[in-house]
This record gives C-alpha cells, structure tokens and sequence, in this order.
C-alpha cells in the first residue's frame, strides 16, 4: 500500500471516529459526574496537580481548547476535547500497526477496535 494511500486512509478513519465522538458527546457532565467533573473544575480553575492523577497535560491543553468558541457549556468542550484526543490515538493506532504489520487492513481493524 502506498504512503499516500496510507495517509488518505488513516485521515479517513480519525474523521470518522471524530464525528462519532462528536455526536456522542454528553452536552454537559455524565450523569454523577466522576472524574469528567473532577477534570473540568482542575481545567476551570487552571489547577495543574503533581499527583499522578492531576493530569497536568490535559489540564493545560484541554484549558487552551477550552477557550475555543465552540459553543456549550465547560463540560462539553471538554467532552469534544476528549473526543479529539481519542480520534488522534486511533489515527496513532492505524499508522502504527500498518508499520507493524505492514497490512493496510489489519491496521484498519486494529484502528477500529480501538474506536
């Protein structure tokens, strides 16, 4: 399989897991709010924790994207942003089991399974 071909293909399948993500996203905090609640107060108030489970990373990035004019409420930009971030891993996924494998459906499924 081509390079390109490749690429056309990994693109294609991070959209789609983007728009499903997007579409599925809760309009604001799940139902007894967990961890999504403990991380948009961590992100609104811009706390970035040494604890291992302060996820300072998120915390910045997600605050930065949070600022972005995408309508809703704190939570559901985070939810979008989360989305984001999982349709980029399973583009990860693709590329990296296509190098692994060298086979371009075995790394779609691979790609897929993890979406």
């Amino acid at each position: 399989m081509s390079a390109h071909l490749s690429q056309r293909a990994g693109l294609l399948i991070s959209a789609c897991a983007l728009a499903l993500y997007v579409w599925t996203a809760a309009p604001t905090l799940a139902w007894g709010g967990g961890d999504s609640a403990k991380l948009a107060l961590w992100v609104h108030r811009g706390e970035v924790g040494h604890a291992a489970e302060s996820h300072p990373l998120y915390v910045v990035l997600a605050r930065a994207f949070a600022s972005l004019p995408l309508g809703g409420d704190l939570a559901y930009r985070l939810n979008i942003f989360s989305g984001l971030c999982a349709a980029l891993a399973v583009g990860a996924m693709f590329v990296l089991c296509g190098e692994l494998a060298g086979s371009a459906f075995a790394s779609a499924c691979a790609a897929v399974s993890l979406a």
